[in-house]
């Protein structure tokens, strides 16, 4: 994997991260100088072109990790099980990882003078003792074998923990808006302006309000930027007051960022980018290390310090034994094991149990991860992951490491 490569993804992120808080700010401030809904509007429409070059960068990003978790997990299994890998499974991951990586290379005008038969180094551990001690180390942020990279996962595609995430921009549109030859939106200012969903943010009209309008006075009022998921199923309001309307239904152990707080309800960013309040008593907050699996995503993330530092696919139990929604603790970890159950015994280099029987493991036994495998092959309920990545996890998690399992 190429470091260069994968900093120079990041620095542009970090870059469009600090452009978009000034925007944000900048967007604020002119709303309350009284600015007209064109001049707003034009910075709106700044912030949505950078918003979207932030999607484009995380793409790449995961695009190209995604290829090198599938070469390094037949890479792999060369070397755990020699008579059995497919070498030219080998060389078509290989390959297709080099080939995109040239082409990511030439459109960030990096160096990409790759040979065809290059070969990027992978640590793979074999059943007594690594055969290749290779490359596979952290950059600073945490690089791993199947990270997104600090990436804010999750809930943002560009996501700065150190923004104040209370000060939201959208563009304001009318049905009757006309285009001038600048191409700027003309707009009766009178008439109540309805709010498009081309950024997804809170509406400037109090739908979702402004966090200093919504706790002007009250003492107990704190700036948050952590992670936390709910206790139970609730619902996320447009307000924190009595006066509320329910925005939508909320799932007990879904997750949500936490952005500020009275001590009574928790203003809020869901996973699907919607902003509300939830009360304060339905909510545990995270702690600063935690394994998140995603049921629906088929993904694991592994976070520290607010920051995710893994991601992988993974398969988890099929539909007659399924993986269980909830908040668990790591009982153990053990290495180099056997899990035995009806018509199976099967090998894992990596197993940590965190529901009973049900644990995260590794499962050289299979070829892919991720999709719809776990609807037709899933698991026994436990969490398959690529050797790699649960190796990372291992060496990371302790006894009592909490683990979120969520739709």
């Amino acid at each position: 994997m190429n470091e260069e490569l994968v900093s120079r993804i990041k620095s542009e992120i970090n870059k469009y991260n600090s452009i978009i808080n000034d925007l944000r700010e900048k967007y604020n401030r002119m709303q309350k100088e009284g600015a007209s809904v064109a001049e707003l509007n034009k910075v709106a429409r700044e912030a949505q072109t950078l918003f979207n070059k932030c999607g484009e960068l995380k793409k790449d990003l995961a695009d190209y990790t995604n290829k090198y978790n599938i070469y390094a997990n037949e890479a792999g299994k060369k070397v755990l099980k020699d008579k059995d890998a497919n070498d030219k499974k080998l060389k078509d991951a290989h390959d297709s990882f080099i080939a995109l990586q040239i082409s990511l290379l030439f459109k960030y005008n990096l160096n990409a003078e790759v040979s065809e038969t290059q070969d990027e180094e992978i640590e793979v551990v074999s059943h007594t003792k690594p055969k290749h001690k290779l490359f596979f180390k952290f950059l600073a942020g945490g690089l791993a074998l199947t990270t997104i990279l600090g990436l804010g996962y999750g809930l943002s595609a560009c996501h700065n923990k150190d923004a104040n995430n209370s000060n939201n921009i959208s563009i304001i549109q009318n049905e009757d808006e006309t285009r001038e030859p600048d191409d700027e939106p003309v707009i009766n200012e009178t008439t109540k302006p309805d709010i498009t969903e081309e950024i997804e943010v809170p509406e400037i009209e109090s739908t979702v309000p402004a966090i200093e309008e919504t706790n002007p006075v009250n003492e107990n009022y704190q700036i948050l930027n952590d992670f936390a998921f709910l206790t139970e199923n609730s619902s996320l309001y447009d307000s924190g007051t009595e006066d509320k309307t329910e925005v939508e239904k909320i799932e007990k152990y879904q997750k949500v960022l936490r952005l500020s707080t009275d001590g009574n309800y928790d203003f809020v960013q869901t996973e699907d980018m919607k902003y509300g309040y939830i009360e304060s008593s339905k909510l545990e907050v995270l702690p600063e290390l935690y394994v998140e699996v995603d049921l629906s995503d088929q993904t694991v993330d592994l976070y520290k310090d607010n920051d995710i530092i893994l991601t992988t696919l993974c398969v988890t139990g099929k539909d007659s034994t399924p993986t269980r929604i909830g908040y668990f603790p790591i009982k153990y970890k053990t290495y180099d094991t056997y899990l035995k159950g009806p018509g199976y015994n099967s090998h894992v280099y990596y197993w940590m149990p965190f529901d009973g029987g049900i644990g995260l493991h590794d499962a050289a036994w299979r070829d892919e991860f991720g999709g719809d495998i776990h609807f037709n092959n899933g698991s026994h309920g436990c969490v398959n992951m690529p050797h790699d990545a649960a190796k990372t996890i291992y060496e990371n998690v302790s006894t009592g490491t909490k683990v979120l399992v969520h739709n």
